[in-house]
């Protein structure tokens, strides 16, 4: 019996660590995921300013050279973000704007309401997608100026990275940040759409005007369309960006992944002190009247006595009722709860008389209770 409760024990433990192995992996991978992104901010301010100490760098020259190839890009059906990216001619020309430190970094993107500032990349394609935006290419570099309108792509719902998830939490009025080289350019949401990966024309230049539109994936795990989340070129306050409030467990419950936990655990803990309980309560249950159907009936040397076998409640039990012998015996053997348990009830001699025999929770353990 103690081998078939050992084994029993270490199913539960299995089960309860493959269980909180699949609540705590969102967790973790997501915290891993930011704190790499965070590294790679962090690591990126730190060889600007070094880059500027040096004097490295010329601001002055690395807008007018963005802005040039604003001015150079003809009007044209922009692709869609999540395609796969194809090699053009204007690659170097490209890839030689807006990457101070040579490893396509941009700058970050900045969503006070939904609590995420993420690493911005050159191109959409798959490697920077998994990690981080990317700036779709064909669309203005995220410069501002009139005549603009930057492209910004990132992935929604990998099980990895939060990144664009909550997105959809945005609403006309909000803001968002593009902190690129030595400026914060702010926006605010005035448009969001929904359109198939083909219909590219909202993401168009609008003349006189300095527009950015976020872009992700729709719906949710299904991904067939794209959320465009549009806004114009505002002052940048940053004390009124301080004040958007933070939420501890997410902004939704794709992205609550601390409340899921808690959630999980409380539930594991309930139906592990359910099933302790049960266990502790067994002995006390088996006085209960049985009131499952016999499996068999035998009378063995003018005793009769009913036998469960093959049964998941009473297997290996046999109760001796109305016989000269056994009144009123209950006897408890082969089953892993009360192997070797004897209970007397309605008996004249043992009346409440409870014997554990060769049981490895009560063994040689007599109980006398209500007994005359």
């Amino acid at each position: 019996m103690k081998l078939k409760t050992d084994k029993k024990t270490i199913f539960v433990i299995l089960l309860f660590i493959a269980g909180l192995s699949l609540l705590l992996y969102p967790l973790v991978a997501n915290q891993w995921n930011t704190y790499r992104q965070s590294k790679l901010l962090n690591s990126y301010d730190a060889q600007v300013a070094q880059m500027e100490r040096s004097g490295e760098i010329d601001y002055k020259e690395q807008w007018s050279k963005a802005d040039a190839y604003n001015q150079s890009l003809k009007p044209s059906i922009l692709p869609d973000s999540f395609a796969v990216a194809e090699a053009t001619e204007d690659n170097k020309e490209y890839f030689s704007c807006l990457n101070l430190t040579k490893d396509g970094m941009m700058g970050s993107v900045e969503i006070p309401k939904i609590d995420i500032k993420i690493p911005v990349f050159h191109t959409t394609e798959d490697e920077v997608l998994e990690k981080a935006a990317g700036h779709l290419q064909g669309s203005s570099l995220p410069v501002g100026g009139e005549g603009t309108h930057t492209v910004i792509s990132a992935h929604r719902g990998l099980p990895s990275a939060s990144l664009f998830t909550d997105l959809d939490k945005l609403a006309e009025g909000d803001h968002f940040l593009l902190h690129i080289l030595d400026e914060t350019l702010c926006y605010q949401v005035d448009l969001i759409t929904v359109a198939k990966p083909d219909e590219t024309g909202a993401l168009s230049v609008e003349e006189g005007e300095d527009l950015a539109t976020l872009l992700t994936c729709t719906p949710y795990g299904i991904n067939s369309h794209r959320l465009l989340v549009r806004g114009h070129r505002v002052d940048y306050v940053e004390s009124a960006m301080e004040d958007v409030p933070k939420s501890l467990f997410g902004v939704s419950p794709h992205t609550s992944y601390l409340l899921w936990v808690i959630t999980g655990l409380a539930v594991t803990g309930i139906v592990i002190g359910g099933l302790y309980v049960r266990e502790r309560r067994a002995p006390a249950a088996a006085a209960v009247e049985q009131t499952t159907p016999v499996t068999k009936v035998f009378t063995l040397e003018h005793r009769e006595y009913m036998e469960y076998a093959d049964n998941e409640t009473y297997t290996g039990y046999r109760e001796y009722a109305d016989n000269e012998n056994d009144n009123g015996y209950r006897e408890y053997t082969d089953n892993d709860v009360y192997d070797g348990y004897k209970e007397y009830t309605d008996n004249d001699t043992y009346a409440g008389y409870r014997e554990y025999t060769d049981n490895d929770t009560w063994e040689d353990c007599r109980e006398y209770n209500d007994r005359e």
